[in-house]
């Protein structure tokens, strides 16, 4: 931005635009004081019962499918980002742990999953593309919202287009602007000798056969084309902007909350699912090892549901 600070915005579309606020969390002189600050916040939201800390059990079955040497590495991940690691069976019964990390060789754990990740790390391409999972919520925005979000304002929503589509389609008749219909007739094959300008009888009455339309009707796709642009044009003066559009909060596969992105609600599914984080009032959430990998990536947990072992 030139002023040597990084903005960081919080926007919700259901509250009136505010003020921005603007830190250094660029400025390495103040990185010990933003660190401190955020530990604070986390603190006060575990105190306050807003944040749950996290406390691993690591499965059996990672040192049965991938090596005990596994187990220390993800281990090491997760002490690194805040949770704390447990190793009695006990804990699971008495409600103290919140995640269960499994082995998941059906889904999350996969070797093409794994190989997958380490060509991202050797190609330093570690973010994985962008797959749409989930429609979060969906509401009107206006423009301006949008706008001040720096949100791609989608398209107004037109009514379908009524072009006498059938009726041009159905004519397929000479293009006259092709190669062979601009030709002359040969006067050599079967109907020039028929025609009166050749001496015929004119019985066959059909027009040379080295004179065959290579694009027949597309003097027609032409037409249609014009009809369709008038059609889209008189719909979108018939269709009145009222500075609204429809847009849906959507969440992406394998990506943290902070990911999810507003997108107009015609590209994608309207059927709303919340997002549920199981834990320790529902009992632990039990996900696959891919969830401790894929927090070294992003720097911020990913969403359980999304690393959800089935069995």
């Amino acid at each position: 931005m030139g002023d040597g600070h990084q903005r960081i915005c919080y926007r919700n579309f259901s509250t009136p635009p505010r003020t921005h606020h603007t830190k250094q969390f660029d400025n390495p002189k103040l990185f010990d004081d933003n660190i401190s600050i955020i530990k604070q916040i986390q603190n006060d939201l575990i105190t306050a019962g807003y944040l749950q800390p996290k406390v691993f059990y690591f499965d059996t079955s990672i040192t049965e499918g991938i090596g005990s040497n596994e187990i220390n590495r993800l281990s090491q991940i997760a002490i690194k980002y805040g949770a704390t690691i447990t190793n009695d069976v006990n804990d699971i019964k008495n409600n103290k742990v919140t995640h269960i990390i499994a082995y998941d060789p059906e889904e999350h754990d996969t070797q093409l999953v794994i190989d997958d990740e380490v060509r991202r790390t050797n190609n330093n391409d570690e973010a994985p593309e962008k797959a749409y999972l989930k429609t979060l919520t969906i509401k009107e925005v206006t423009v301006s919202e949008l706008k001040e979000a720096n949100v791609s304002i989608p398209p107004l929503k037109l009514p379908p287009l009524k072009t006498n589509t059938a009726s041009i389609k159905s004519k397929k008749g000479p293009c006259g602007s092709c190669e062979n219909c601009l030709r002359d007739d040969c006067g050599t094959c079967r109907q020039c000798l028929d025609k009166r300008k050749f001496g015929g009888e004119n019985k066959l009455k059909q027009k040379c056969a080295m004179r065959a339309c290579l694009n027949p009707g597309g003097q027609n796709a032409k037409q249609l084309a014009e009809d369709e642009a008038k059609a889209l044009e008189k719909a979108k003066a018939a269709v009145e902007d009222t500075g609204v559009r429809q847009m849906a909060l959507v969440h992406w596969w394998y990506h943290p909350s902070s990911y999810d992105e507003w997108t107009s609600a015609d590209e994608v599914s309207n059927i709303l699912e919340v997002d549920e984080h199981p834990g320790i009032v529902n009992g632990p959430a039990v996900v696959g090892c891919k969830f401790v990998r894929d927090v070294e990536k992003f720097n911020e947990w990913g969403v359980e549901s999304d690393y959800a072992v089935m069995e």
